[in-house]
């Protein structure tokens, strides 16, 4: 072989080589792209439940507010209405004792 055809021989295989060392690097560039993807989604991800969680919470405290102040004005209403029906059950009362306290004396004398 000739020295000519030695010099392409090793020009080619250090070619071949750098060939190769690049196409290694691509795959690890490429390895490393595709692990920074994954995990920048799987943050994005995250975060979304997080956001979907919060927002979720913040629904559930502003219903339960609403709910709070619809049962505190039942229990006022309901309490009013106890109140006035104790009242005329009273005022009742008073008079059922009145015109029995009459009727007796009525009847049997002082």
């Amino acid at each position: 072989m000739s020295e000519t055809n030695k010099n392409m021989v090793e020009k080619i295989k250090e070619a071949e080589a750098l060939a190769q060392n690049t196409i290694l690097e691509a795959k690890k560039t490429a390895a490393s792209l595709i692990e920074e993807a994954r995990i920048k989604a799987s943050n994005q991800v995250k975060m979304a439940r997080q956001n979907c969680f919060n927002d979720l919470r913040g629904k559930i405290q502003e219903i339960e507010k609403v709910a709070d102040s619809q049962v505190q004005s039942s229990i006022a209403e309901a309490t009013k209405g106890k109140d006035l029906f104790v009242a005329s059950g009273q005022n009742a009362v008073a008079d059922v004792a009145d015109w029995l306290a009459k009727e007796v004396i009525r009847s049997y004398g002082n």
